[in-house]
């Protein structure tokens, strides 16, 4: 019968070729798989941005939200304004200061506002919760208009409020003596938001439970 004869200078070469493709070329497979799979890490980490406000920290997509600085009048008095922070739509900040806007419905062009735009609005107030709960109740609101909610393992209050056509929900969650104001609009345009909206205020974290 015939047998097929290997020269026996080919044994090494084969030797060496199969050795090739056992551990070390599970190694390239491997580093290629890594290679290939760190485009999308990179990306999903390039969109999240992580913000502060005060001792707060927070996540928002960049591909959903724009952070924005404005000045905020605070309920139910009004009187004066603080500066804080607002996340709105992506899509809004282009149209930032030009006068293309309708935000009341009218027909009538308006200039595009941070202010005004759907998004969520939170600053950093003075005094503790008491006060502003306090502040409400000597404004005629009831207790039932305070419900009690709870935001990073801290009890606070929200409250809704029509003004300007408008309705406006806020939060106010204690921190350290100080409280922490949320807002957002509740309007058809808002409602778009609603799930980007929640998803920021369930990533706020406090510094103690960061970590």
């Amino acid at each position: 019968m015939y047998q097929v004869r290997m020269p026996l200078l080919l044994l090494p070469l084969l030797a060496l070729s199969a050795c090739g493709s056992g551990e070390g070329g599970d190694n390239v497979a491997s580093s290629t798989a890594e290679a290939e799979q760190a485009p999308f890490v990179s990306a999903f980490t390039s969109r999240i941005a992580e913000d502060h406000i005060g001792p707060f920290s927070y996540h928002y997509n960049r591909e959903d939200f724009v952070r924005t600085e404005i000045e905020i009048a605070v309920p139910p008095i009004y009187d004066g304004t603080i500066w804080g922070v607002k996340l709105i739509p992506a899509k809004s900040a282009a149209k930032l200061g030009n006068a293309s806007c309708d935000y009341n419905h009218s027909g009538e062009q308006q200039t595009c506002s941070a202010a005004k735009e759907p998004g969520l609005t939170m600053a950093l107030l003075e005094r503790p919760i008491s006060n502003y709960g306090q502040a409400f109740i000597n404004a005629g609101f009831s207790q039932s208009d305070l419900p009690e909610i709870s935001l990073m393992d801290k009890q606070g209050f929200r409250v809704t409020i029509a003004r300007d056509g408008s309705e406006t929900e806020y939060s106010f969650i204690p921190v350290e003596g100080r409280t922490l104001m949320l807002a957002r609009q509740i309007s058809n345009e808002a409602s778009a938001y609603r799930t980007e909206i929640r998803d920021v205020m369930r990533s706020l974290k406090s510094p103690e439970n960061r970590f």
